[in-house]
């Protein structure tokens, strides 16, 4: 005689921890909506950068870089909540939809880093490598 064996149940996502609601959530809308308007203000931002990266303009170019270091990561967080969300209820168009809007901030951060990476190109190695060691800019330097 065999007996069946109860399997424990299924572990589940805390995922209110982050945005209370899940899909539904207003601080996750409210912070999507945060994040298209830094993706925005960045592209202002990179339209005003100096070209010339040096003593006068390294400031620019920190705050520049800082900000786009934020914006990643804010984009990176809406992917991951909203992956999450589709993952566990496959259903959620809402959720669908974000994680799409989501790959949207991507898409608008990675041109915006495209244009930052063409005005990069044009500064000497000497003071590229004052700027990668400056202390702000020490926690991302291996990504510049």
């Amino acid at each position: 005689m065999t007996t069946a064996t109860m399997s424990p149940p299924a572990p589940t996502w805390d995922l209110d921890s982050l945005f209370p609601g899940g899909s539904k959530s207003d601080q996750f809308k409210k912070f999507k909506n945060e994040v298209k308007a830094s993706i925005v203000k960045a592209e202002k931002e990179l339209e005003t950068l100096p070209n010339d990266l040096n003593s006068g303009t390294q400031s620019n170019w920190v705050e520049f870089v800082i900000e786009m270091q934020s914006v990643i990561e804010d984009i990176e967080l809406v992917l991951a909540f909203s992956g999450c969300l589709s993952s566990a209820d496959v259903n959620d168009a809402e959720a669908s939809s974000s994680e799409a809007e989501g790959d949207l901030f991507y898409a608008n951060w990675n041109k915006i880093k495209t244009g930052f990476e063409s005005k990069a190109m044009d500064v000497s190695d000497s003071e590229w490598e004052k700027f990668v060691s400056l202390e702000k800019i020490a926690p991302i330097r291996f990504f510049l």
